[in-house]
């Protein structure tokens, strides 16, 4: 190979070295968290908590974590934090944003996990809230606790108050969600009855599913535990204790 051959390809080498690191430079997840797909790819062996994931291995994305970090669900494996550059995110995002807009159809994270699986305050908890009206939904805030218990009684009633006082306009587009941590199919079904709850709820089984798998709730805090979420599922707020869940509530959930 020529002097000149050489040079030209050192030009092109640092080229694509400076765009990469460009890239990774501007990646911001909370920027362009609505272009996050679902799936995530690794690029590379990663060495983790939950044990080591290979080149190549798909993530479930449940909500970016920060600017540069995301929380994802390894099957078989479990729950970890990953730095976005050992995924695909950054090229998926590009990709996305440089899609025509007929082909893009964006759909909040939050909908992907709650479509055809809540069941409606309005019918007792008993009928599937139809997909669309989930999609459409731009507020997203979660209620977990144990349904046998007063105390998430209590936090059930202040928030199916609070979703009551909303306008009809605001109900439309805030999906308020309770969520058994244990899956008990007779309790939910005995706070139903004896309550008549204006927020949602998943049955037993998907209650405590997506209890764990949205991966909201801190452990060591007591239960009843509120979550407001953006659409992409980055955690915006939280309440423990029933205490506080209700002077949120009082307060209109009104965090700044």
């Amino acid at each position: 190979m020529n002097l000149y051959n050489k040079n030209i390809l050192r030009s092109l080498l640092s080229w694509m070295l400076a765009s990469q690191a460009l890239s990774a430079h501007n990646v911001d997840l909370i920027r362009d968290e609505a272009l996050i797909p679902f799936y995530a790819e690794l690029n590379q062996i990663v060495e983790t908590e939950a044990g080591t994931l290979a080149k190549g291995e798909r993530v479930v994305v449940i909500r970016p974590e920060g600017r540069e970090s995301v929380r994802v669900e390894a099957p078989r494996k479990g729950i970890i934090t990953l730095p976005v550059e050992v995924t695909n995110l950054t090229a998926e995002i590009e990709r996305a944003k440089n899609a025509d807009a007929s082909d893009l159809k964006q759909v909040p994270r939050m909908a992907l996990f709650l479509a055809n699986r809540v069941v409606s305050g309005e019918s007792l908890w008993q009928h599937v809230i139809p997909a669309d009206v989930i999609y459409s939904c731009e507020r997203w805030v979660m209620l977990y606790g144990d349904a046998s218990t007063e105390a998430t009684k209590s936090a059930v009633v202040a928030a199916s108050k609070y979703y009551e006082g909303l306008s009809l306009a605001e109900q439309k587009t805030t999906m308020f969600v309770f969520l058994d941590v244990f899956g008990n199919k007779s309790a939910i079904q005995e706070l139903a009855n004896s309550v008549q709850p204006k927020i949602h709820t998943m049955p037993g089984y998907l209650s405590k599913g997506y209890a764990k798998s949205l991966d909201h709730i801190e452990a060591d805090s007591e239960l009843p535990q509120l979550v407001e979420v953006a659409p992409s599922g980055r955690i915006l707020s939280r309440a423990n204790g029933l205490e506080v869940i209700i002077a949120s509530l009082d307060q209109g959930l009104d965090y700044k």
